[in-house]
């Protein structure tokens, strides 16, 4: 793989990995909550939100840099206890969905929480206003 030409100024090689996740039912879960809990391409950030463009992004439209880098830079907490989650956010503003155990939330300025990977698909969309409350999220940065 190396040795092929579009390769020879990259200090990364592609590779592409296949992996199977396995979520499993915990006791008195309901199949809904696993399935909330499951790790699914719904939930990743992006490719395009990496240093480098891939092939599978390379026909997408592109974002601007200076919000590419905003989504990027968007602070991640991790979920550790159903409690700290709810006191972060008691519904994704855009998926509805409530925090579970695992999941991550991002807090924008105007102190309203989502899913980061929900916040990354909206800001594709209408990339410099809160979903919930219309403040403008660093109009300048955009």
């Amino acid at each position: 793989m190396a040795a092929r030409p579009e390769h020879a100024n990259l200090n990364l090689i592609p590779v592409v990995v296949n992996l199977e996740v396995i979520t499993v039912q915990q006791e008195k879960e309901t199949f809904d909550a696993a399935m909330d809990r499951a790790i699914g391409a719904h939930k990743l950030v992006p490719l395009y939100l990496w240093p480098h463009v891939t092939n599978a992004e390379r026909n997408k439209p592109r974002m601007t840099v200076m919000l590419m880098n905003y989504l990027s830079d968007l602070e991640r907490i991790r979920v550790e206890d159903v409690d700290q989650g709810l006191a972060l956010m008691q519904v994704c503003g855009i998926c509805d969905r409530k925090p579970c155990l695992g999941a991550q939330i991002s807090v924008l300025a105007c102190k309203h929480a989502f899913h980061p990977h929900c916040l990354v698909r909206l800001r594709e969309e209408t990339p410099d206003i809160c979903p919930i409350c219309s403040a403008i999220l660093r109009r300048s940065a955009f």
